[in-house]
């Protein structure tokens, strides 16, 4: 058997370290791109981990101002309106189980909003017949008439039925404090920005 006669090249290499070289230099530019790449990949997945987190924290927030807006008495139609919509969004961007929880948020919200609307009108009518009581009586200070009962009883019934309305008042109030807690606490460990 015969020694194989290797060539020089040039600068004193040989043609298989030149080839090793240009493989490895491939390969190191293979590692490189796959490197930004993965980079790339991490920023983008970072981004969207970021945007969900916006878009989560501003539909808690925006079911908290509802709240907020029902509990001063100043929630107007369309912010009613729109509640039904924030639940179901919140079951696009959270679980099934923060969408129920929000839902039932929203259905105490409706009955609070109810109620006070009630309580008002009650208000009002009360208002109305003490008033008219009065009138009455001022009028007629010596008359035991009919409708001075009937005003009276009128009085009475509105009272009672405020009584019962504050009361169903307070039920639903609690409700949407026990159900905003359950909120709270099922969004915590999804309103971080872990990366």
């Amino acid at each position: 058997m015969q020694p194989q006669a290797t060539s020089e090249t040039v600068l004193g290499l040989t043609d298989l370290q030149i080839k090793f070289g240009t493989a490895a230099g491939q390969l190191a530019l293979a590692a490189a791109v796959a490197y930004v790449a993965w980079q790339q990949w991490r920023t983008a997945r970072n981004k969207l981990k970021s945007d969900l987190f916006e878009r989560r924290f501003k539909l808690v927030r925006a079911l908290r101002y509802q709240v907020d807006r029902v509990s001063a008495h100043t929630a107007d139609a369309k912010g009613m309106f729109a509640l039904p919509d924030l639940a179901r969004e919140a079951g696009l961007l959270f679980n099934g189980d923060i969408k129920a929880i929000s839902q039932k948020l929203v259905e105490a919200l409706r009955l609070v909003n109810a109620r006070q609307a009630l309580l008002r009108e009650n208000h009002e009518t009360r208002i109305t017949q003490e008033r008219l009581l009065e009138e009455t009586k001022a009028v007629h200070p010596d008359l035991n008439h009919e409708s001075i009962f009937a005003t009276e009883r009128a009085l009475q019934d509105t009272i009672s039925t405020l009584v019962q309305i504050s009361e169903d008042l307070k039920r639903a109030r609690d409700d949407v404090r026990s159900e905003l807690k359950k909120l709270d606490d099922a969004t915590t460990e999804f309103l971080t920005l872990r990366h």
